[in-house]
């Protein structure tokens, strides 16, 4: 239902607005590399984490017709989670022989971004950069043996993205672009007087628009 709305609510803006106001429009895709701090109130429990990829796809409307400023407003899929390693062992082998069980538990989030962006140059090959606030909503979790934990994870985290990219006009009417982003949250997805976990992630994108 989350998912519907936003995706209604930005189609219903890019259909009725004016083309004087909306510069841009397009698809954005591409793999990131997600990571979640677990600390625990004792510090020696502290789980220690990998970052594990996931995948990013979104939708977006590019706003204002200033030559080097404009907004996107966004709503994407996003995969967050960690990767932990846990070493294997037996009474043979107490201290293991090298082997690994992974485990990879992933949260998926329909993420809401207002981002401004500012580029250095109009045509061409135009890099540009983008800052802004980002809501995420949580859709789904699979916990893979932390359930306890992910299944009582926040409906909703707050963070920002901070990013840069390269955009180029392959011709009339279309760009193509590469962004690199990073997307800290600012306040724990999950937290209890024992242990606290937060989100973050990078995310690396191809940009289709059309102008």
């Amino acid at each position: 239902m989350k998912s519907k709305l936003l995706l209604t609510l930005l189609l219903l803006i890019a259909a009725t607005s004016s083309g004087q106001i909306i510069r841009a429009f397009g698809v954005k895709g591409g793999p990131l590399l997600a990571s979640q701090t677990w600390d625990y109130a004792a510090p020696a429990s502290d789980l220690e984490t990998e970052s594990r990829w996931g995948i990013d796809a979104g939708l977006f409307i590019e706003w204002l017709r200033i030559p080097v400023l404009s907004v996107s407003s966004e709503v994407h899929y996003v995969q967050k989670g960690m990767e932990v390693r846990f070493l294997l062992t037996s009474e043979q082998y107490p201290e293991g022989r090298g082997e690994y069980l992974t485990r990879s538990p992933r949260i998926d989030y329909l993420s809401a971004l207002f981002l401004a962006k500012a580029r250095l140059m109009e045509e061409g090959i135009s890099p540009y950069v983008l800052a802004g606030p980002r809501l995420d909503f949580l859709l789904q979790t699979k916990g893979e043996g932390f359930e306890i934990v992910l299944d009582r994870f926040r409906e909703t985290d707050i963070g920002v993205t901070l990013g840069a990219g390269v955009e180029v006009r392959s011709f009339d009417g279309v760009a193509l672009g590469v962004e690199f982003r990073y997307s800290p949250s600012f306040r724990d997805g999950y937290s209890s007087s024992l242990l606290s976990v937060r989100n973050s992630s990078v995310e690396f994108l191809l940009v289709v628009a059309l102008l």
